[in-house]
């Protein structure tokens, strides 16, 4: 199968770094706010709950963010496979998919002026961007196994403590996004997180030869936790 172009499976990742920027503006935002000094104000409870709002949202634009990279990871990288090895992909995650991934007639008609790989190029996106998503490193290592990237590696390079940080991401993610629980998070850890996940997607990049202006404007991307 033919690959797309370089540019144009590239352009993906700008939505990941769109949403990098959200989440260290989210971050800036709950700093921002001014907790009242008097404890048994209305406003205090008021004022760290809305810090703890923000802080969460953070959270689940963090997880979003790694969630794409990777779709948008699968998307550039699978269709270099060979059509062998992209049959055994998309039969790893095909128990995933709760839609009918059959083309009925009509459908086909619709794409008559299109090519085979077009339609495939399609499906398979539609597929990655709606039944696939990543709730534990375990399924992010056989993900990138699937592409040859060795999780290992990246691990020995970057550090065991990045690591541990985008799993406990992750968790706080589902506690967020599904318990409506913010109750846990601080503008420090947040960003810790952020700065793991910041460190992973740009050794990832870096593992996936993305050009040079995607590397740039990651490490511009920062999560030091400067006043505000």
């Amino acid at each position: 199968m033919k690959a797309k172009t370089t540019e144009l499976m590239e352009e993906e990742f700008q939505y990941t770094l769109n949403n990098l920027w959200r989440a260290r503006r989210l971050v800036d935002l709950s700093k921002g706010i001014k907790i009242p000094k008097e404890t048994q104000s209305d406003l205090l409870g008021a004022a760290k709950e809305t810090q703890s709002d923000l802080l969460g949202a953070a959270v689940v634009f963090l997880h979003a963010t790694l969630e794409e990279f990777l779709r948008g990871v699968a998307l550039r990288e699978w269709f270099k496979l060979d059509d062998e090895n992209l049959k055994s992909a998309l039969k790893r995650y095909a128990r995933l998919s709760s839609r009918n991934i059959k083309i009925s007639l009509l459908d086909l008609v619709d794409k008559r002026q299109e090519s085979i790989e077009s339609i495939i190029q399609q499906e398979v996106e539609s597929f990655l961007y709606q039944d696939i998503s990543f709730n534990s490193l375990d399924e992010i290592e056989k993900f990138l196994e699937l592409i040859k990237i060795s999780v290992q590696d990246i691990r020995k390079e970057i550090g065991q403590e990045h690591f541990d940080n985008i799993q406990s991401l992750i968790r706080k993610r589902h506690s967020v996004a599904h318990q409506a629980d913010c109750s846990q998070l601080d503008f420090n850890q947040t960003l810790v997180l952020g700065k793991s996940l910041l460190v992973f997607l740009t050794r990832l990049s870096e593992s996936l030869s993305l050009n040079i202006k995607y590397g740039e404007e990651l490490k511009n991307i920062s999560f030091k936790g400067e006043e505000v």
